[in-house]
């Protein structure tokens, strides 16, 4: 009775552990977004063979530690800082794979982006004072998409009227679309399309 108890301890105490990495290699490199202020971002690898690392940093350069042998993708999610306390993020896919191998030392796999910008906007509500709101902008290349997001809850004596901004990548095409909930005289919530 006792062992079979101690051998369901341990049994659980495995599965919740993290993954562990037998062959190691490194990938590293800068991650850089020109004038905005990079906050901390969070790295993920995946390799066509099912292999995941991720790790969150708060200073670049990075070093992120995956399995060797393996061709990895990368997907890296930054938050930027602002000055009105909204959240303010930016996704990055990327659909190339880099093959990360020990035996030919640190692969660099850079994300630097010198002409990252913002979609400036204003919210502009009828009927209330802006209680919540979150704008996405997205667009991509033939090799990575561009996900950027504002959201923000605003204190019970909101404004009508809210100004943010949004991270992305210049491009020819942005599609940019969102939500506001707008808090009434009566104190209820109510959605409303950004136009």
């Amino acid at each position: 009775m006792l062992w079979s108890c101690l051998v369901a301890l341990s049994l659980s105490r495995l599965a919740s552990a993290d993954v562990v990495i037998l062959n190691p290699a490194e990938m590293k490199a800068q991650v850089s977004f020109g004038p905005l202020s990079l906050k901390k971002f969070t790295l993920e690898a995946t390799s066509t063979t099912g292999h995941t690392a991720s790790k969150p940093f708060t200073t670049s350069p990075y070093s992120l530690t995956v399995e060797s042998g393996h061709s990895y993708r990368s997907t890296l999610e930054a938050e930027f800082s602002n000055s009105i306390g909204a959240r303010t993020t930016l996704k990055l896919e990327r659909s190339v794979h880099t093959l990360v191998d020990n035996q030919a030392g640190p692969s660099t796999v850079d994300f630097t982006y010198p002409t990252a910008g913002k979609v400036d906007t204003t919210i502009t509500v009828t009927g209330g004072t802006v209680a919540q709101y979150e704008i996405n902008a997205f667009t991509y290349t033939s090799t990575e998409q561009y996900s950027g997001k504002v959201s923000h809850f605003l204190p019970t004596s909101g404004p009508s009227t809210a100004s943010a901004w949004i991270p992305i990548i210049p491009s020819n095409r942005v599609f940019v679309s969102g939500v506001v909930y707008l808090r009434t005289s009566s104190g209820a919530l109510e959605q409303r399309p950004l136009t």
